[in-house]
């Protein structure tokens, strides 16, 4: 077996060389292709939110929207809990 594979060495060797030049060349490819696509796709995510027909409808929805939420700013003291802060507020 060893003789056959020493005999064929050239044979061999091209045809291992040739795998591995096609195998990088197709994964360069897909990787390039990939690429591609997720760099069209933000550029297209970019330019849709930049139309200002858009922000103005975002900007109006968003002030149309009530908050029943409001924000009080309260020191915590020593023998507070959570149910007299609730309490007192």
């Amino acid at each position: 077996m060893y003789e056959m594979f020493r005999k064929n060495w050239n044979r061999t060797s091209y045809f291992g060389l040739t795998l591995v030049i096609i195998t990088v060349s197709l994964l360069l490819a897909v990787v390039y292709k990939s690429d591609e696509r997720v760099v069209k796709k933000s550029e297209s995510f970019k330019t849709s939110s930049e139309i200002p027909d858009i922000k103005t409808f975002k900007q109006f929805l968003f002030n149309q929207i009530k908050s029943p939420f409001s924000n009080i700013n309260y020191e915590i003291k020593k023998g507070d809990t959570i149910q007299k802060i609730l309490k007192k507020y």
